[in-house]
């Protein structure tokens, strides 16, 4: 009877284990390993936080044959309301607009997600979707939260990161252009 327990027990606790949310430290060094899917075509897209401050350094990567970095101010970091879909520029630095972010939403628009439920983002409003559909990253649930645009088709699924809200999954994006992340990988 004992061992009947001791199983029963270790399966409750391997199925809360498993049920837990990846909330992974987002940090200098962090790099986010994604899918891109462009006008028909497929190309893996690393960005790796190479600089952290006031502003973000991020470094970009396709396929490990070109490479550049996208600047993020302070000014878009914590008050942007736009995101930039500049296409990459090999081996050079690009500076976004002081209202731009890449890949991210920013501070000020994951905090009014928060506690509205919704938030503007390139004149488009995005509300909360309480619903079911969960984002994985290898086998485990990763911590995002899912939107969707009013009157439109785009969703997204952000990072439950209040510091870092990435851009995890995008679709229907009327600019063709969406993504998938497939892997965080720490320092």
């Amino acid at each position: 009877m004992n061992k009947v327990s001791y199983m029963i027990l270790l399966l409750m606790l391997g199925l809360g284990a498993s049920a837990q949310k990846l909330t992974p430290v987002i940090k200098e060094g962090t790099t986010f390993k994604y899918t891109f899917y462009l006008h028909g075509q497929t190309t893996p897209f690393q960005i790796t936080l190479n600089h952290v401050s006031d502003s973000l350094l991020l470094g970009w990567n396709i396929r490990g044959l070109a490479g550049g970095n996208y600047i993020v101010s302070a000014s878009g970091l914590n008050n942007g309301n736009s995101l930039s879909f500049a296409q990459p520029e090999p081996f050079k630095k690009v500076k976004l607009g002081a209202d731009q972010t890449f890949c991210m939403i920013s501070r000020s628009a994951f905090n009014e997600l928060i506690t509205r439920r919704k938030f503007i983002y390139d004149h488009t409003i995005y509300e909360l979707k309480a619903d079911s559909d969960v984002l994985m990253i290898g086998n485990q649930p990763l911590a995002v939260l899912h939107v969707v645009a009013q009157n439109e088709t785009t969703e997204f699924w952000i990072l439950n990161n209040p510091d870092f809200p990435f851009i995890c999954q995008s679709k229907a994006n009327p600019l063709g252009i969406d993504m998938k992340l497939n892997a965080i990988t720490e320092p």
